[in-house]
């Protein structure tokens, strides 16, 4: 069985008919002592590792479906909440582009996965230090279901 069904598995016995709403949730920058590699393979697999220890369920959408350049890295669950994770590499700052492809990107994720309907859909942006452009930052404030966490 894969990686996918499984994950779903999980998920079928919590799925309600009442969705909720809620504004995008304040989260503490997670810091450890030691700093990986933002630019390589090791900064998603250290976002990845952080994760699976602290939620519900974790789906490595990107890597098991062998997308590249794919906005959604990660689909986690924390109780009722779906995060589609967007792991930040580099050092080009977000900007208001990336934020509408990401928009895009999980609108249609959402569309060819409806098992996810029922839950509050939050759009996250994770990266190892504020990377955000200011017009983005503008916008993430005014759209609360998109929010990002530093993780170091």
């Amino acid at each position: 069985m894969s990686n996918f069904y499984q994950w779903i598995s999980k998920l079928l016995p919590s799925i309600s008919k009442k969705k909720r709403s809620s504004t995008f949730p304040q989260l503490p920058a997670s810091t450890n002592t030691t700093q990986p590699n933002t630019h390589g393979e090791e900064y998603p697999l250290f976002v990845t590792k952080h994760y699976k220890e602290k939620s519900d369920t974790v789906w490595e959408y990107s890597k098991e479906k062998e997308l590249q350049g794919n906005q959604i890295n990660l689909v986690t669950k924390e109780n009722r909440t779906i995060f589609l994770i967007h792991i930040k590499q580099g050092d080009r700052d977000i900007n208001l582009n990336d934020m509408h492809n990401f928009e895009k990107e999980s609108q249609f994720f959402l569309q060819t996965n409806p098992i996810f309907e029922h839950y509050e859909i939050q759009l996250l942006y994770v990266m190892p230090s504020l990377q955000i452009e200011e017009s983005a930052y503008k916008y993430m404030k005014q759209h609360p279901k998109i929010g990002y966490k530093i993780v170091k």
